[in-house]
């Protein structure tokens, strides 16, 4: 369980780092890119940033090395803006969450196309009734 401390600093990277992507970063790979989310340990040295991004998987990678590249003066900027002693060191990872959402609705969605709509008469299935004797 995170933390308050953390779950604080989480939402702190996040709007600070999606705020320095908008007007911060001139590189286009990043343009675009959302952030959708931040994990921080529990020391406050780490912190996982999730990314999506509109477009094709190529998208999603040339976002991430340029996330990578841009890494060192995002976390410079974070730790000055945010007047932390120690600027957690930044791992950008792509944000699947969506993706298994929507496989999620779908595989859910098929299998309420195959129940049928009329409830199974117990009676017809093995000749058994719990009326009767």
């Amino acid at each position: 369980m995170a933390s308050r401390r953390s779950e604080k600093m989480s939402r702190l990277l996040q709007e600070t780092i999606a705020e320095l992507i908008i007007r911060g970063i001139k590189d286009p790979r990043v343009s675009g890119v959302t952030i959708t989310g931040v994990d921080v340990s529990a020391d406050l040295r780490h912190a996982d940033v999730y990314y999506r991004v509109l477009g094709t998987a190529a998208d999603a990678h040339r976002a991430k090395a340029g996330l990578e590249h841009a890494a060192g003066y995002i976390r410079g900027v974070v730790g000055r803006e945010l007047r932390l002693r120690y600027a957690p060191e930044l791992r950008f990872e792509f944000d699947p969450t969506p993706d298994r959402a929507r496989r999620l609705e779908e595989l859910l969605a098929a299998a309420t196309d195959n129940v049928s709509d009329e409830p199974e008469d117990p009676e017809s299935a093995d000749g058994w009734s719990p009326t009767r004797r």
